[in-house]
């Protein structure tokens, strides 16, 4: 009598080969842009949520001398954002078959897939939040009821009425960049008191790359601006300006100017639940079924650390 087609335990030989595949389909990015750009935070609640204090008077540093008397620090109330992730889960079911015909690599490249599809999955969510920058309504609004760039972001729960603005037309020239990193620079706390906001950072798509170079410049060999009579000094090499360049932006004509220190505080991604692959309990004379999941979910509790440009 002939022997079994499969060996016992087949599935349990096939699982180690599952999850090393699909992690290998994760890197296959290359490499990923989102995870740089956020303050990636773990999680162990349904929901995480985060308080803005307002700015702290630096009149207050004056009262002890004053006064002899030690000042309480005062803050005024700040907007409050609530982050909850959401559940992402798909099945890979790998057929008895494959084994008894010595597929194996067929199982082992459907594994990769789901990983690969999942790290695309987190690189166009992270990027969600740029590509709906200029939108003002839900669920792309932020704490404020307004857009993540906007001429219309309020001071403050206590000061609304006075806006602050974060969102233009400019196209992506060398004048330009100058214009929007003057508005950075003036941006102003919930007291009016300057924000102390210092832009270090150009994010735009690839239609954008070899423009955003050329405003750049480069230290060593074009320290000059040849476009300019008597080449004049390009001062954006001075400045030097860090080009991050995205796939997943999906405007070709926005383009972005980010203070990356602020980003990294106030630009977030809750890591609930990190992407894992388990197998599923059940009866594998047929199949045998590997569950992938992961629950994140990303968005921002302040916007002064960004300038956004969408011109037509």
């Amino acid at each position: 009598m002939p022997g079994p087609l499969i060996p016992e335990g087949w599935a349990d030989l096939l699982a180690p080969g599952i999850r090393e595949w699909t992690f290998l389909g994760m890197d296959r990015q290359t490499p990923p842009i989102g995870p740089t750009l956020y303050n990636n935070v773990s999680s162990d609640s349904a929901y995480e949520k985060f308080e803005n204090f307002g700015a702290v008077s630096p009149d207050a540093w004056d009262q002890f001398e004053k006064t002899r008397v030690i000042p309480t620090v005062g803050y005024s109330a700040g907007y409050k954002t609530t982050l909850t992730p959401k559940l992402f889960v798909v099945e890979l079911p790998i057929e008895a078959t494959l084994i008894e015909d010595a597929k194996y690599r067929v199982a082992l490249d459907a594994a990769f897939a789901i990983g690969d599809s999942y790290a695309t999955k987190d690189e166009y969510d992270r990027a969600s939040v740029f590509n709906n920058a200029f939108t003002d309504t839900a669920p792309y609004d932020g704490a404020d009821a307004v857009g993540l760039c906007s001429a219309a972001h309020p001071n403050g729960p206590e000061n609304t009425g006075v806006t602050q603005n974060n969102e233009g037309t400019y196209s992506l020239t060398k004048a330009n960049v100058a214009t929007v990193r003057l508005a950075m620079r003036a941006f102003k706390d919930d007291r009016g008191m300057l924000a102390g906001i210092h832009p270090d950072t150009l994010i735009v798509p690839p239609a954008l790359e070899d423009d955003a170079l050329v405003i750049r410049g480069h230290a060593q060999y074009a320290p000059l601006d040849p476009t300019i009579g008597e080449n004049a000094l390009n001062v954006n090499v001075i400045h030097g300006w860090n080009i991050i360049v995205w796939d997943y932006l999906s405007d070709t004509n926005a383009w972005f100017m980010v203070d990356s220190r602020r980003m990294h505080r106030d630009l977030l991604y809750i890591n609930r639940v990190p992407f894992s692959v388990k197998r599923k309990l059940q009866d594998e004379t047929v199949y045998a079924t590997w569950i992938a999941r992961a629950r994140h979910t990303q968005g921002w509790r302040d916007w002064r650390w960004i300038y956004g440009n969408n011109p037509s």
